[in-house]
């Protein structure tokens, strides 16, 4: 995965969130918040970290840690 598709990927939704966050509802901007954090983004970091070769795909699931995260910090932003 390029570099570049992955910031796209991981800050579009922010810009989404930040938006829904001052013209809807405090609790959806809450609730769209979490599934970026606990859903989303594991999964695209988990997708670039394959792409890597840093993991393997049955433990992208453990990116839902974000102590497991932190390993990989530094190969995911660059």
């Amino acid at each position: 995965m390029n570099k570049y598709l992955y910031w796209i990927l991981i800050l579009t939704p922010v810009f989404f969130i930040l938006y829904m966050l001052f013209y809807v509802e405090l609790r959806y901007s809450i609730i769209l918040l979490l599934i970026y954090s606990l859903v989303y983004r594991p999964i695209v970091d988990g997708i670039r970290l394959i792409h890597l070769g840093l993991i393997d795909q049955k433990d992208i699931w453990k990116l839902i840690f974000p102590i497991y995260r932190w390993k990989f910090l530094r190969k995911l932003y660059s």
